[in-house]
Order: structure tokens, then sequence, then C-alpha cells
């Protein structure tokens, strides 16, 4: 994928590390694109742009449930592709990034009703 990008000037590729860095790493960008799901995840709680890469319906499901671009079906996966996907979702202005924040802070609370279900049905 970083040969794939290597035309756009400003793209940073996040090698495997302690998720902290990575978190600060994704917050820092202007937009991010990943075949993974936690990158996604990460960008969304940010209210970072992102788009994914369809090859795994988790991913699939995340782009369909935030309204996030997904390259190989929604975008040709190409550099031309993903960074006229990208100057799409920036043009959304800030108004996008709210609104990631916004659906990030919804599955948090979701998340955490369920966990609270569950720790409930098992008397914890």
């Amino acid at each position: 994928m970083a040969a794939r990008l290597a035309d756009l000037p400003d793209a940073v590729t996040v090698p495997a590390g302690d998720l902290g860095r990575t978190m600060a790493a994704v917050a820092a960008c202007d937009w991010v694109i990943s075949e993974r799901l936690h990158p996604l995840v990460f960008a969304a709680s940010a209210g970072v742009p992102a788009a994914g890469i369809d090859y795994d319906p988790k991913v699939a499901g995340l782009a369909a449930d935030l309204g996030l671009p997904l390259a190989g079906a929604d975008v040709e996966l190409t550099a031309a592709g993903l960074a006229g996907a990208f100057e799409e979702l920036r043009g959304r202005g800030e108004g996008e990034r709210a609104r990631l924040r916004e659906l990030a802070a919804a599955a948090r609370g979701a998340a955490q009703d369920e966990l609270g279900r569950l720790a409930a049905a098992l008397k914890l």
C-alpha cells in the first residue's frame, strides 16, 4: 500500500507499535486509509476522515455504519481514486469530523451499556 501511495506527498504509514503511539499518530492525521479495522476505529474516535479497503466484512460493515468510503467497492483502489475520495471528505470540513466523533461516542456508550448488561447477567 505504501508503494501505491508514494505519489501522494504527505502519505505516512504507521508501523505496528504501542497502542498509545498508534492512536496519537492516527489522531494527528488529516485522513486515514486502512485495510484493518482498528485504525478506522481510532480515526473515527478522533474525528479523522477515513476510508477502508474492502477485504473483510468487518471493515465493510464499519465503513457502512460510519458512512466512510470503501476502497475496492466505492472507490478505485489507486492513488488517484483514494486522493479523490479524501478530497471529497476533506470538503465536508469540520462537520465531518464532528459527525465521526459523535458516532464514535455513541458506539462507546452502546458498548458500555452492553458490558453493563453482561456484568449484570453474570452477577459481577
